[in-house]
């Protein structure tokens, strides 16, 4: 990726686990809990009020 962007980690549920805000060429760390990923661009989940426990739905 060559831009700053924002990951919700989520477990199979769609309960956030961790918010991060990954530079160009970061990875997050492995994780067994995690089974979604949400991007978004960098920002959007404060302005969201995106938090660790919240529980989103997808959308299909």
């Amino acid at each position: 990726m060559r831009y700053t962007i924002d990951v919700a980690l989520l477990n199979r549920h769609g309960k956030v686990l961790r918010v991060k805000t990954l530079r160009p060429g970061r990875m997050t760390l492995p994780s067994l809990r995690v089974r979604i990923v949400v991007e978004a661009p960098a920002g959007a989940f404060v302005e969201w009020g995106i938090h660790p426990g919240d529980l989103l739905s997808i959308g299909h």
